[in-house]
């Protein structure tokens, strides 16, 4: 917990200053010994620079207010990286460098709209929104800029690209995580037993086969025709267990060697219920199946 407030607070404060750094301000008093806070909109941001001092300004002041923001968010993902990789604390998986960016990303924003070093009168953080998305959703980030520019260029109303591109900003990035499968990692796991374990199993527990109907109430039938349905998973499978010679406990060390390896954030507890008592209420997850061997019968 000590590493996770320390790169909390770490993160916050480095993206605060650099947040509190107003290039149009700073562009302002030296080149122009005048502050542009005083003119036009009252704004520090790039949009009054340009009305007031004209272009070159303008982009120096967009430079330095993106590049302020992006070297923020690197730093946060880089603070989280070092100092909460390898910790083995519970919420280290869930806390990833990414986190560490929106966090800058957010006190990054708060430090352009209230500077510590010019009174708390800063801007609106349109462009330090925009770099925060350049450094972490580069893709989604140029469609935007494409969407503001001829947004612009037909209407000349740069506070409306400002608003539509905010609002498209998280749909795209949900449609560039789901087409670029972010964040989710999927593996195979098929589990499987020989014909004659899976048979004197079903004797065990008294239960039927789920396919017995269609099988005319033979077992080998309907376990021959579910190999069947499940040959094309079985193929694509990223891991393999036959569990005919598997006891429980040798079953959860392989699914820990396969799935978690050191880590140690999942937890997972292979038992046995009664189904007139009810799944186990603790359970996030509950499995029936039947190809594991009931450590109430017969020998390990």
């Amino acid at each position: 917990m000590v590493h996770l407030m320390e790169a909390c607070l770490l993160t916050a404060l480095q993206a605060y200053l650099l947040g509190s750094l107003l290039f149009g301000v700073l562009v302002s008093k030296l080149f122009y010994h005048d502050d542009v806070r005083l003119h036009g909109s009252g704004n520090a941001g790039m949009t009054n620079v340009l009305r007031t001092y004209g272009k070159l300004p303008a982009v120096i002041t967009t430079i330095g207010d993106v590049g302020k923001s992006v070297v923020a968010v690197k730093l946060g993902q880089f603070i989280f990286d070092s100092l909460l990789s390898g910790t083995g604390a519970d919420f280290q998986p869930l806390l990833q460098p990414i986190c560490g960016a929106y966090l800058a990303a957010i006190f990054c924003m708060l430090g352009h709209s209230k500077p510590v070093f010019f009174g708390l009168r800063g801007g609106k953080g349109v462009l330090v929104g925009a770099g925060a998305a350049l450094a972490t959703e580069p893709i989604a980030c140029l469609v935007l800029l494409v969407i503001f520019l001829v947004e612009v260029a037909i209407t000349h109303i740069v506070s409306l690209g400002s608003i539509i591109i905010a609002a498209l900003y998280p749909v795209l990035t949900l449609c560039y995580w789901l087409w670029k499968g972010e964040g989710v990692s999927l593996k195979i796991l098929f589990l499987d037993s020989s014909d004659d374990v899976i048979v004197r199993r079903y004797k065990e527990t008294r239960r039927k086969h789920p396919l017995d109907e269609v099988s005319y109430g033979n077992i080998r039938k309907a376990i021959e025709t579910e190999r069947e349905i499940l040959r094309p998973i079985k193929a694509q499978a990223d891991f393999y267990i036959d569990t005919s010679r598997s006891s429980t406990a040798q079953f959860k060390e392989r699914l820990y060697s396969i799935f978690l390896g050191n880590n140690e954030f999942m937890h997972i507890d292979v038992q046995s219920f009664g189904f007139k008592f009810g799944a186990m209420s603790e359970g996030d997850l509950v499995f029936d199946v039947r190809c594991l061997p009931n450590p109430f019968y017969g020998s390990r």
